[in-house]
């Protein structure tokens, strides 16, 4: 009946937060950095690979606003 009182909150991640925690790695075992991640994400939604990066840095690399300011800009 209290078991919730127990359980510790849970805090809001950010995109780029969740992929930091991720350890993922390409097939040559070469940890591929957030940052790449975050523009493949963007690329993989079609837009270009220097857009995708311009938003992000505008953005300070949040993808979820970056990625809205690319479609609000289109």
């Amino acid at each position: 009946m209290f078991e919730s009182l127990d359980k510790q909150p849970q805090q809001h991640v950010t995109p780029v937060e969740a992929i930091q925690q991720q350890q993922i790695s390409s097939s040559n075992n070469i940890a591929i950095s957030p940052k790449d991640l975050a523009i493949e994400e963007l690329t993989d939604m079609g837009f270009s690979e220097e857009a995708s990066k311009e938003a992000l840095e505008r953005f300070n690399w949040h993808l979820e606003s970056a990625a809205q300011y690319l479609v609000n800009k289109n």
